[in-house]
């Protein structure tokens, strides 16, 4: 299933689902305009039959028209050689990584099995405070499915966004090799304050490290640099299937541009985040001073306060009036009224 938005093709692929059709009347219903899609189903894995769907344009269609018939069509290969682990967690699951220590991220899980630890304790004990386990875990810069692919282990429902081709499919490797089919809603496309295309750069030495830039960045490293399709965050809300959710956002720098009172109210007003993630370290990536200002006072304006959430300094509150230039680190918000110990 695919939406097309002022030109941004967004791909949404549904692992096996058993109504493929739920998400694309939804989103047809909530956009109320023209849009062009196709689906097309192939085999992904040739360690399981598993069907995956993903998308081509063929016309426009006028929503709720039914979604169109399948058409065969191979997806992009994936550039560089893969390896399947079995991560050091509790739960184990099994992940694709890039076979290649030189690779920062794919270095690290060759060598332990895992990443960001303590985060993840954070997150599953987030996530293990709702009650009847009615949440999901919204990951927008899933990157290789670090952390959403340790709650789908937890039996959790998982929305993950990355923006990355490859690394998008990386991702989806490791859903599908897990049989997470149920559990992780995956989509392809960058969250960001405009649709259309978007430029950003890789780093060829850090999965982790694709981030978006303006065009003159992007014209500079021409080798670099390449289009992905942007969306808006509100653009999303429909498909968060449970009122709570633990949104975690690691973005490189851009987390600004999204969690602001323009482009995130609606999610804040119309589901209960329990608490927001992030890697906070704006003035390192650059990122404009007013715009991670905004952010903060959102944050503050809807009632949320910081802590650290890694280090030698893990659940103390940040008391900073001046995040940008005195923070560099892992933040969790937390709602004013939460027991911060509860979490850490």
């Amino acid at each position: 299933m695919c939406f097309i938005i002022s030109g941004a093709l967004v791909v949404i692929w549904h692992f096996a689902s058993k109504n493929p059709a739920f998400n694309t009347l939804r989103l047809a219903e909530f956009f109320k305009f023209n849009y062009e899609c196709t689906t097309t189903t192939v085999l992904k894995s040739s360690t399981t039959s598993a069907k995956v769907t993903t998308t081509k344009i063929i016309g426009t269609i006028a929503p709720p028209a039914p979604v169109p018939v399948p058409i065969p069509q191979p997806l992009q290969p994936i550039a560089g050689n893969l390896k399947l682990i079995t991560t050091n967690t509790d739960p184990q699951y099994k992940m694709f990584v890039l076979n290649q220590n030189s690779e920062l991220l794919s270095g690290i899980y060759l060598r332990q099995g895992s990443f960001e630890g303590s985060l993840q304790r954070i997150l599953r004990k987030s996530l293990e405070k709702t009650k009847n386990g009615e949440v999901t875990f919204f990951d927008i810069g899933a990157n290789l499915g670090i952390h959403a692919l340790y709650m789908a282990a937890l039996n959790y429902s998982v929305v993950a966004v990355e923006a990355d081709m490859e690394t998008f499919s990386i991702f989806s490797q490791s859903v599908i090799v897990n049989r997470f089919y149920n559990k992780v809603q995956a989509i392809n496309a960058a969250i960001s304050s405009s649709r259309g295309n978007i430029p950003m750069l890789r780093n060829a030495n850090n999965i982790g490290n694709n981030r978006i830039v303006s065009k003159a960045e992007a014209a500079a490293q021409p080798g670099l640099q390449h289009t992905v399709r942007g969306i808006k965050l509100n653009d999303l809300v429909p498909f968060l299937p449970h009122d709570d959710i633990v949104l975690k956002i690691d973005i490189e720098g851009h987390e600004c541009h999204v969690m602001n009172a323009e482009e995130a109210q609606l999610l804040f007003s119309s589901k209960n985040i329990t608490c927001v993630a992030m890697e906070f370290t704006p003035k390192n990536m650059n990122a404009n001073e007013a715009c991670v200002a905004n952010m903060v006072a959102f944050f503050a304006q809807n009632n949320y306060v910081p802590y650290y959430s890694s280090g030698g300094e893990l659940g103390r509150k940040i008391t900073s009036t001046n995040m940008y230039h005195e923070i560099n680190h892992d933040v969790l918000w937390l709602p004013s009224s939460a027991n911060a110990a509860d979490y850490f």
